[in-house]
């Protein structure tokens, strides 16, 4: 009988300080501020519908899924999970938005989650001019304060009638 032996034995792995910590599959800050605006809408169809038709003109979404998602539910607000048997990612993202979605939401977050989106939306163009080295970044960015401005005014009106 022969045994197998490691020679010479090696030594536990160290973890790598420089690399970045990062778990398999767990979204970006972008993506998932993306998923909450689609949880948004759910939760609020009556006006979730005129954010989602304003977020698909503007191409707010910046992952092929939730692009995807987001034109199903310009369909299938009311129930998102209608119309998904055929297509298993998009199901069980679905049921990850309907999830989320449980959480309270009113008109007022779902515009500010579409600011946010405008103001990531900014962002990503800022850098593609930046990177290509040609471009108007003057304009977007003052384009892109205006948004943020207008998002703190929202937060602001939200925490005076959430003090009441």
């Amino acid at each position: 009988m022969v045994l197998a032996v490691n020679w010479p034995p090696q030594a536990p792995m160290e973890p790598n300080p420089a690399a970045p910590m990062r778990r398999v599959n767990t979204p970006d800050p972008l993506d998932l501020q993306e998923r909450q605006f689609l949880a948004a809408c759910v939760n609020t169809p009556k006006d979730g519908a005129s954010f989602l038709a304003k977020a698909a003109g503007e191409q707010a979404l910046s992952t092929p899924l939730n692009q995807r998602a987001l034109v199903h539910l310009q369909a299938h607000l009311e129930a998102p999970a209608a119309g998904t048997d055929d297509d298993p990612e998009l199901g069980a993202f679905m049921a990850e938005i309907v999830n989320r979605a449980t959480e309270t939401h009113s008109r007022t977050i779902l515009e500010a989650e579409m600011l946010k989106l405008e103001k990531a939306r900014l962002d990503r163009r800022i850098v593609d001019i930046r990177a290509a080295g040609a471009g108007d970044i003057a304009a977007l960015a003052a384009e892109r304060s205006k948004v943020q401005a207008a998002l703190n005014r929202l937060v602001e009106q939200a925490m005076d009638a959430e003090l009441g």
